[in-house]
Parts: C-alpha cells; structure tokens; sequence
C-alpha cells in the first residue's frame, strides 16, 4: 500500500522518467540548443570549422535513435512505416542514379542525409515528450528571443563588414543579403547561419506567446512581456517578408482553431487586448519604426507586385513550379542532393541555388517525377498527420498545439531540406507538435507503473 501511496503522489508532477528517457530528453535538448547556436559557432566562435559545423547535430540525432530503440525497440503503432518506405524507395533511387553515373557519391551521401536522417525524429520527439516538456522547451524560447532580437538590431545598425554581420567561416558578406534602403542595413540573421533561421524562429515565438497570453501564469509575466515586445521588433527588423507571412498564419490559425471552444473564444479578446498593447509599446521605440519604413521600401522595391501578388508569388507558385519541374528531366532525376548548397561548393566552387530556387521543384528536380512526388507526398502527409492530431488535442489538452503547428507545417512542407537550419526546425518543430497535442505519455507511463506495483502486491499477499 505504501507504493500505492507514492505513486498517488507522483500523479501532480508525472512518474520519474527511466535513465534510457532521461538521455533521450536530453539529446534533444542538446539538439535545440545546438540548433540556436549552430551559426555563432561558425560565424564567430569557430569558423575554421563551419564545414564540419554543418552535420553537428547528426552526432546526436543518431545517438537520440541508439537509445530511444533501446525503450521502443517494437513500435506498437506503425508510425514508422512511412519513414521506412520512403527511406527505401530513395535508397534505391540513389543506388541507380549511382548506376547511371547522374552525380557522385559525395553528393547522394549529403542528399540521403538531409532526406532521411533527422525526420524521423519527429517521432521520437512525440513518443518520449509530452506538453509539459513542449511548455519547458518554450519557456526557454521565450528567453532566447529577448537577447536575439537585441542582437538582430545590433546587426542591423552595424556596418555589412562588421565582424557581428560577418558570414558563416568567416566569409565576409557570405550567407547575407545587404540592402541598400533607408541606407545600408544587413537582414540580422541574429545567431543563426542566415535570415532563414530567423524565418522559422520568430513565427515559433510567436505560437508560444499567444499561448501565454491565453494562459496567464504558465510563464512569467515579465518574461512574456519582454519576449512579446522583442519578437513585435524583431518582425520588421528581420526585414523579410517571410516572417510577416508565418506570423500573420499563427495568429490566423490560433483564432480559427480558438473559434472550435467556447471557452477559448473568450480567450480570443484577452489575446488581442494583450497584442494590441505591446505593439503600441513595441512601436514607441525608434528601432521599430526605423526597421519598419526599412521592411515597407523593401517590399515596395520588390516589384512583385501588391500584397495579393506576392501571396500568389510566394505560396502558390512554388507548388505549381513543382510540378512544370515534371516535364523538365529524366526519370531518374539529376541526382538527390545535387541541387543543395553542398553539391554547388564541391561542382563550383561557390554557393549557388543548383538546380532550382525553390523545394518542390528542386525535389523533382532531383529525384525524377515518382521519386519526388513520393517524396513530398510523404511531407504531405505527415504535414496533414500533425494538423489533424493537433486539432483533436484541443479537445482533450490545449490549443499549444495547434498554434505550434502553424508555426512549424508551412516550414516542413516548403522550406529547403537540405539547408541545416530549415532541417532542424522540421525535425523539432514537427516532434513538438505532436507533444504539445498530447498529455498520454506520462498518464500511461503512471498506468503501467501502478498496474505493475499492483501486481507486486498481489503476488506478495
């Protein structure tokens, strides 16, 4: 009875995870914060090995799969059986591309990699975290966005050949696009290699504080209010359309998600008095409304036209462009992987856009018409899987969730694979969605462990 008693008290704060979860959670943790950190390593703190910097998570994302198969060594659900039919399909893809001599191996190596290795991490994430770990993860979000945003203005107001501007290895301009608007401002990509992580951290900022702000006390007040100021200034000083786009989807999700409670709609007037407030203490600060005039000239000098024109632009014709790729290579493609950043330096000798600008015609490009529409099929649907299982969480945990999935869906199912940052983000974001939709892992594993200590006691009487 004596354990009964202690497992009714573990109940509040969840069982003690086992020492093979522990070095999972932790694996992850150390894949987040390398991922944050990855390009001050290669900016500033050790450019001589911005190469090998690239792969620096692969370490631990292999290590995260050793011990997670060590606790679920059989599946009890066929979640992976995707992961598995692609994997192969694209293995022999590589295999006959070899065959054929369409690239070198090199290349196929770093294409599979980007492919296949950290998605399924997703998994991983989802199976051994639960929402309390995605509230965890975020409170630490919420403090890397104060000192970021700081940064990105520092970089913004500093000159383009600034040792703080300067590209990853040490390259000068390298990875940055200098504008010359409203004088001469760097797009800050803050800590990251460049502006792309910026792209996918603002709007997962922003999925977290519309979270705060409809649970008051789940973090500190004066946490959420700095982050909430420092990602409003952040927005226009990343001066990328992107980040505008991503943001307006969270805050367009999240409210049309919220229209499906009742309880959540009354929320809904509470976040937008919340939001309402700290742009107008975000824009009294010069730096906002010099990084705004600098991000609306930017757009007007796009010449893409108006605002409809760029959605257009920017959603639609990615997608269309994918498949006018179709018609464009033979069967068999140009080879996985010939199309990153990686395969350009070894071709080239410099960075270049390969053989496409954009990831669904890259991804054709690359893989032949039915390797890559196997391929993005499969991103589909598992973009499709975390929408649908994010939603369902609403009606037994929180709207996390789904704000999460704004955030992170878009990037999974367009940004470039093959570029490290937009990988890691895939794989994290991915993983945390489904945690933060999901309060079944620490009930079941208190299930198990009671159930089993019952049985004990059984035997012992």
């Amino acid at each position: 009875m004596e354990s009964v008693k202690v497992l009714s008290a573990l109940e509040v704060d969840g069982p003690a995870d086992s020492r093979e979860v522990i070095w999972v959670k932790r694996g992850i943790w150390l894949y987040f914060w390398l991922l944050i950190l990855e390009g001050a390593l290669r900016k500033w703190i050790v450019p001589q090995l911005s190469s090998a910097l690239l792969v620096v998570r692969d370490p631990i994302v292999i290590f995260i799969y050793w011990k997670a198969y060590t606790i679920y060594p059989r599946p009890r659900k066929p979640t992976l059986i995707p992961f598995a039919v692609v994997s192969f399909a694209l293995i022999v893809l590589a295999g006959l591309q070899l065959m054929f001599d369409l690239t070198t191996a090199p290349i196929i190596v770093y294409g599979l990699r980007s492919y296949l290795l950290h998605l399924p991490l997703i998994i991983v994430i989802a199976r051994t975290m639960d929402s309390e770990d995605a509230k965890k993860l975020g409170y630490w979000i919420l403090v890397v966005s104060i000192p970021l945003a700081m940064l990105m203005a520092v970089q913004y107001y500093s000159s383009p050949t600034s040792w703080i501007n300067i590209g990853a290895g040490g390259g000068g301009e390298d990875g940055f696009e200098h504008l010359d608007l409203r004088g001469i401002h760097a797009r800050p990509p803050g800590t990251f290699s460049s502006v792309s992580g910026i792209e996918c951290f603002v709007p997962c900022v922003v999925a977290y504080l519309l979270y705060a702000f409809a649970h008051p006390g789940v973090y500190p007040r004066l946490l959420v209010w700095g982050a909430a100021i420092s990602t409003i200034t952040a927005i226009p000083l990343s001066i990328s359309r992107t980040v505008w786009f991503m943001t307006a989807a969270v805050i367009a999700w999240t409210v049309l998600a919220g229209l499906t409670s009742i309880e959540y709609s009354v929320r809904l007037v509470r976040i937008a008095a919340v939001l309402l407030i700290a742009v107008v203490l975000a824009s009294q600060t010069p730096v906002f409304r010099d990084a705004l005039g600098t991000a609306v000239a930017r757009w007007n000098s796009a010449g893409e036209g108006d605002t409809k024109d760029v959605i257009v632009l920017r959603v639609l014709d990615p997608f269309l462009e994918g498949f006018k790729a179709m018609d464009d290579q033979s069967f068999l493609g140009r080879g996985i992987g010939s199309g990153s950043n990686v395969a350009s330096v070894l071709q080239t000798g410099r960075l270049g856009f390969g053989v496409a600008e954009w990831e669904w015609p890259r991804i054709m490009l690359e893989c032949g018409p039915l390797g890559g529409l196997i391929f993005l099929g499969f991103r589909a649907g598992l973009c499709i899987y975390i929408l649908l299982v994010t939603l369902r969480g609403l009606r037994s945990t929180s709207e996390l969730g789904c704000s999460l999935a704004a955030a992170f869906v878009p990037t999974l199912l367009t940004k470039t694979i093959e570029q490290p940052t937009n990988l890691g983000f895939m794989a994290l974001g991915g993983g945390l969605c489904l945690a933060a939709a999901s309060q079944h892992y620490r009930r079941r594993a208190l299930r198990l462990t009671l159930s089993v200590d019952e049985e004990s006691l059984r035997c012992e009487s």
